[in-house]
């Protein structure tokens, strides 16, 4: 089997009877509604797949990641893992409080350790800035007269990325 990423396993998955009273409990929760990639990320923290996080990224962690693309603890981590709520939802939630993620259906409870806004702009402006160079260098999909394939594109994106970053 191969080592989790920073070499411990972190899983979240409720089974039995606490699955049941988690369930149980979203009912009286508030309900946050979660975009596709949002319940994949949940997922993804539940099953290990993003160990080591141990759920969605604090403040610290976000700044971090976006600015070094390093967790705090130097560990490499390319891409936020966040989950966002509407503004007047987000000014009634506070640290402790427990909230129901929702997609189509119940996908965990979550409880809140920090609000804080995401700095989408430079999200957005490091990411198209690394696709610009990557088209610059001329490893494009077909649909944009390339021949790269979208693993070839996506893994010179993030090699750009990291080169910005350090």
């Amino acid at each position: 089997m191969v080592a989790p990423h920073g070499g411990r396993l972190i899983q979240r998955v409720a089974e039995g009877q606490q699955a049941a009273r988690l369930k149980a409990e979203a009912e009286s929760l508030p309900a946050v509604t979660v975009s596709a990639k949002e319940a994949a990320d949940a997922v993804l923290v539940a099953v290990g797949a993003y160990s080591p996080l141990e759920g969605f990224m604090d403040r610290e962690t976000y700044r971090s990641v976006l600015h070094t693309m390093h967790l705090p603890d130097g560990l490499p981590w390319t891409l936020p893992v966040t989950v966002a709520v509407p503004a007047d939802q987000a000014r009634t939630l506070g640290r402790g409080a427990r909230v129901a993620l929702r997609r189509a259906d119940f996908l965990a409870v979550l409880e809140v350790t920090e609000v804080y806004c995401r700095d989408l702009e430079e999200e957005a402006r490091a990411v198209e800035a690394s696709v610009r160079q990557v088209v610059r260098e001329g490893i494009v999909p077909p649909d944009l007269g390339g021949r790269a394939g979208t693993q070839e594109v996506g893994e010179a994106v993030v090699a750009c990325l990291l080169r910005r970053r350090s």
